[in-house]
């Protein structure tokens, strides 16, 4: 009978651990965007700026018609862009924002000194802007895009053009989402890595950040981060703004 318990209750601790695993409840997306040491500072910044915009604090603008128009300034944390980028090494500030006509399913990400080339995609300018050079056109107008793609969606579609102008996997429905609950980078052993190697072992891709969303009604959706930054399955190099990985 002594042998038998401890064996009856290793057992009840494994079956206790494997629900909770697949439960979702060890998953290290529940950690908070902060947690992972594998994503970068750069990264974690943007994911807390997107967040913001779930809520309604920060609507820009409302054009009428239900074009709404949210975004949020916040400051680059310094070295977080890719080395031989003018901003390296310097603190910049930076809106993330969306429509929800116009691109209700994707951030746009915009850095600049001039008013004008925020209010032009209907995003409000930064209200302490800090910028490290002369308001002059060789050093403004940078934007990327970002979003949230479920895991099966993305898995099913195994695309080999991650972006391509409107040709892009479809995103997560942002004014559906209620919080970013965590992120973490996938496994080596995962999926991103063995169909898209290249991109996973590159710092400057986004691809293989895996969050986790918490929609309105809810439902927990892990999705991958996708940006139009390195959009083929073989880029090694091509336009690239932030470092997203350690």
């Amino acid at each position: 009978m002594k042998k038998v318990l401890p064996l009856f209750f290793g057992v009840l601790l494994a079956i206790v651990i494997t629900g909770c695993l697949v439960k979702g409840i060890f998953n290290p997306s529940h950690l908070g965007i902060n947690s992972d040491p594998a994503i970068s500072l750069g990264a974690k910044s943007l994911m807390g700026s997107y967040s913001k915009l779930f809520s309604e604090k920060y609507l820009c603008r409302d054009n009428g018609n239900g074009n709404l128009f949210y975004s949020v300034d916040s400051t680059m944390p310094s070295g977080q862009f890719v080395p031989g980028n003018p901003y390296s090494g310097k603190l910049t500030s930076y809106v993330a924002m969306f429509s929800v006509l116009y691109n209700p399913d994707y951030f746009r990400t915009i850095w600049d000194c001039a008013d004008g080339s925020f209010t032009y995609y209907g995003a409000c300018p930064p209200k302490n802007l800090q910028w490290p050079y002369p308001c002059t056109y060789q050093y403004s107008d940078d934007v990327f895009l970002s979003e949230f793609v479920p895991v099966s969606d993305f898995q099913k579609q195994n695309p080999d053009t991650l972006w391509a102008g409107d040709r892009k996997p479809k995103g997560v429905s942002i004014t559906t989402i209620k919080k970013i609950v965590g992120a973490y980078l996938e496994d080596k052993n995962g999926f991103i890595n063995k169909n898209y190697p290249l991109l996973f072992s590159n710092k400057k891709s986004a691809l293989g950040i895996v969050c986790e969303l918490e929609l309105n009604n809810g439902e927990l959706l892990p999705c991958y981060l996708l940006n139009n930054d390195l959009t083929r399955r073989t880029d090694t190099a091509g336009t690239s703004h932030v470092l997203w990985k350690n």
